[in-house]
């Protein structure tokens, strides 16, 4: 299958770019969070959906920035001539993989809406709808397949972390690099945001819009009891560890006491 029209001849390339300059449109960064958040934050600015449960579940995300995992996240706004230095917190969107196929077939609706393909050197053969992938300079190394959310949010301070995602070399020889998206392609896929956006705010039916929401939370519940589950099944294990370890230490004493 040919090419598709957004791959870049030098797009293998692997860049650094100096901690010295200041992040800016199109850049990838490291930011905490969970792709629910913006979801959660479109609720807010959307009078007929927002509840007090939403904005209690938006709180507790925004309020433990330890319970949010460190992912890439592309900045979606051209930094101000006028803040070369310091700290600026743009929007974003954030990035994101899912385990395999049947993970990501059964994302709530919302989350497919705004999704879009992070076409990799594995993939950007099959030419798939270009208003629904972008690319990124380097293609992104991965085995699994990353996607982003193309539904702006501005994290909390707190959540910005100390530089670039940047991936290690690997063993075909690609050294360590940083990423970013190429202006004019963010731009094209802004513009596709901004049409699926509009699409849900428009001209989705207010009855379609409360399943989309309702499927979402139950969504979010039905995560966070697998992951009370595995914190649950880690806890458990460390206290068999630290059980065996106390145990192993007990007999050594006994052992010296009686040599």
């Amino acid at each position: 299958m040919p090419l598709c029209k957004h791959f870049f001849p030098d797009s293998q390339a692997s860049r650094l770019i100096p901690s010295s300059q200041p992040i800016d449109f199109g850049d990838i960064y490291v930011v905490r969070g969970s792709i629910a958040l913006p979801i959660l934050e479109l609720f807010k600015g959307d009078q007929t959906m927002k509840t007090a449960f939403s904005q209690k579940t938006q709180d507790d995300y925004e309020s433990y920035p330890h319970l949010n995992k460190a992912r890439p996240a592309i900045i979606v706004k051209t930094r101000p001539k006028d803040n070369l230095i310091g700290g600026w917190h743009p929007p974003i969107w954030y990035m994101a993989t899912f385990q395999n196929t049947s993970e990501y077939r059964s994302l709530p609706r919302l989350y497919k809406h705004f999704l879009m393909a992070v076409n990799s050197r594995a993939l950007h053969r099959q030419s798939p709808n270009e208003d629904r992938h972008i690319h990124t300079l380097p293609e992104w190394r991965g085995s699994s397949q990353q996607w982003v959310l193309a539904l702006e949010y501005t994290p909390p301070a707190n959540y910005w972390g100390s530089g670039r995602w940047e991936s290690p070399g690997d063993e075909i020889g690609d050294p360590l690099t940083h990423y970013a998206v190429d202006a004019g392609l963010l731009q094209k896929a802004r513009g596709y945001a901004e049409e699926q956006l509009n699409k849900y705010m428009v001209d989705t039916p207010r009855r379609l819009k409360l399943e989309m929401r309702d499927e979402f939370f139950r969504h979010l519940r039905e995560r966070k009891k697998e992951n009370a589950s595995h914190l649950n099944h880690f806890s458990q294990t460390s206290d068999l560890f630290n059980c065996m370890r106390i145990r192993l230490v007990s007999s050594n004493k006994v052992w010296q006491m009686d040599t």
